[in-house]
């Protein structure tokens, strides 16, 4: 009888693809974000009939947030978030 020969284990990881883990935390908390600026903005809006310099820093905060987001799924398509 005679032996099966062994093969050697794999060195490299496995092929794993964790990009759309990545896109289904950021469209949810970009989601939570924009709730949380709505009601922010409402609430200056419908009280105080004014808004502030914070205000405008973080709507530009949001918008940027929204272009690094689309970005990163195009990053997310081109392979981030897997392994190689």
């Amino acid at each position: 009888m005679t032996a099966a020969p062994e093969t050697a284990p794999n060195p490299l990881p496995p092929n794993e693809d964790r990009g759309s883990q990545v896109i289904a935390i950021r469209v949810v908390f970009y989601g939570i974000a924009g709730v949380c600026l709505c009601l922010r903005v409402f609430t200056n809006w419908k009280f105080a009939r004014r808004w502030t310099w914070a205000d405008y820093s973080v709507i530009t905060a949001m918008v940027l947030a929204l272009v690094e987001m689309a970005l990163q799924i195009v990053a997310i398509h081109y392979g981030l978030g897997r392994h190689v």
